[in-house]
């Protein structure tokens, strides 16, 4: 019994020897940071070290950490890619390296491909859209210089209408007297007036008709029946009458 216990005790500190990550006491680098779209930091008290950065995206369920680079470097300029991406950065000299230091998580205030997330809901002649942020570091670091463009359309017959565009800093927007049909919307970030980021996905809704257009639509159809029934009537009796006419002077000519 105690040679299992002791057996056991020896394998798991094998264990924990293979898995635990050593450190050789070089000192890690410091005030690691995300500034606009670049990863930051400063040298710690060493010399002739270098640097190795890793990143994981957080939104991938494998959630593994991916090497970057080893250089002697103390930046890296990251791309849109890296939306949502969080980096660690080590010193390293030799087979030696310190502990790692982790950065913030990239956010929306870091990249430009970022998007409103809108959604739409329509009922009679009435398009209610709300619009949210992916995160809300836009909203905290820029305030009242964020706001959304709003453009709207109607397809009629695979034909877009006139685009119609609105300004706006509200999260709920609501468009009255629509005509029936589909209608569609699409959202972008302005920055200090200029476009930011991506434009939001398409929305697009079906305002049905009203009684009032369904009674006018019956009533111009039933207009527009009686005119053709008309004119065809009229059409036939004079195909009649013609029919009629050069009989009667087919049979005339025939006498004489």
């Amino acid at each position: 019994m105690l040679f299992r216990m002791i057996s056991y005790l020896c394998f798991t500190a094998i264990l924990m020897l293979i898995n635990f990550d050593w450190t050789s006491g070089l000192n890690p680098p410091r005030d690691v940071k995300i500034v606009k779209s670049e990863l930051q930091w400063k040298p710690p008290d060493e010399n002739n070290v270098r640097y190795s950065i890793q990143y994981k995206l957080v939104n991938k369920s494998e959630g593994e950490w991916q090497t970057l680079f080893n250089n002697t470097g103390q930046s890296f300029k990251f791309s849109d890619g890296f939306y949502r991406a969080v980096f660690r950065v080590r010193t390293e000299r030799g087979s030696n390296f310190s502990e790692w230091v982790y950065s913030p998580q990239v956010k929306c205030v870091n990249v430009n491909s970022c998007a409103p997330v809108v959604n739409l809901s329509m009922t009679s002649g009435i398009a209610s859209l709300t619009i949210a942020h992916m995160d809300n570091s836009l909203e905290k670091e820029h305030g009242g210089h964020l706001e959304f463009k709003i453009s709207s359309w109607k397809v009629e017959n695979g034909v877009n209408s006139e685009l119609d565009s609105r300004l706006t800093d509200s999260k709920h927007e609501i468009f009255n007297d629509l005509e029936s049909g589909q209608h569609c919307f699409q959202v972008q970030y302005l920055l200090y007036n200029k476009p930011y980021g991506r434009p939001s996905e398409l929305r697009c809704a079906v305002n049905p008709e009203t009684p009032d257009e369904i009674r006018r639509r019956v009533f111009l159809c039933s207009i527009l029946g009686t005119f053709l029934l008309l004119t065809l009537g009229v059409f036939h009796v004079q195909r009649i009458s013609y029919a009629n006419m050069s009989k009667f002077q087919q049979s005339k000519f025939a006498v004489i």
